[in-house]
């Protein structure tokens, strides 16, 4: 019942947090280039390729280890060590510490949603499997 809408507000929040997280960078680049006095290129490594690359590379054995693991267990580690790499990446003193801590926050970030979406999509499916069911087919297949 109100749990699993407990449960849903809480990692909604949860990845709005992960969004803004995300987001930062890009709000904040021209300050960060100033601060550690990085090139263009080097913005363009940080901003595209320490993200995406790990993205692609973490998802898959994130939802692994989601369907094989204890998932509320996952979450809560990912979280504590999203926290823990925010402050690295606050403590931060040029391109590649720069580089790296973002790495290891997607790492774990990913194992941390995928969990999540493990355990709503536990909670919602017999909601979603009835009403589904339940629809007219034509809706579908237009």
């Amino acid at each position: 019942g109100a749990y699993r809408w407990y449960v849903l507000a809480l990692f909604t929040l949860t990845s709005a947090f992960s969004v803004a997280d995300r987001l930062v960078f890009g709000i904040l680049v021209q300050d960060i280039k100033a601060e550690f006095d990085l090139s263009d290129f080097e913005l363009g490594l940080l901003g595209g390729l320490a993200f995406s690359l790990i993205y692609v590379l973490a998802g898959f054995p994130a939802a692994r280890l989601a369907d094989r693991s204890t998932r509320k267990n996952i979450v809560a580690a990912a979280i504590s060590f999203w926290s823990l790499m925010t402050a690295v990446c606050g403590m931060a003193t040029g391109f590649w510490t720069l580089f790296l801590a973002p790495m290891l926050f997607i790492i774990h970030n990913w194992k941390g949603f995928a969990g999540a979406a493990a355990i709503c999509l536990g909670s919602f499916a017999a909601i979603w499997f009835l009403w589904f069911r339940h629809q007219p087919k034509e809706n579908f297949y237009q």
